[in-house]
């Protein structure tokens, strides 16, 4: 298991992390020692410890949902949900 293979976000409550499933556009980076997510135009979104907020929804994680148990299957084993979809 590799914790740093698959990033979490905290919900606001912070009971609950999510692992976040970007647009396709997006990228991770590390940018002197830090991991940044930027946008398709280079932008940076987000930096690892920083607040921000992010659009979309939450997929839960329950074999009920068709999305999830799809999920589930496609990502590497170590990458679980909860999923947040960012949009």
């Amino acid at each position: 298991f590799e914790p740093d293979r698959c990033p979490r976000v905290v919900s606001e409550s912070g009971m609950t992390n999510y692992l976040p499933l970007w647009p396709p556009e997006y990228e991770a980076r590390v940018e002197g020692g830090e991991l940044e997510i930027v946008d398709g135009a280079g932008k940076v979104v987000g930096r690892a410890g920083q607040d921000v907020v992010l659009g979309g929804g939450a997929i839960p994680g329950g074999w009920e949902s068709e999305r999830y148990r799809r999920l589930h299957h496609e990502l590497p084993g170590d990458c679980f949900g909860p999923y947040w979809i960012v949009e």
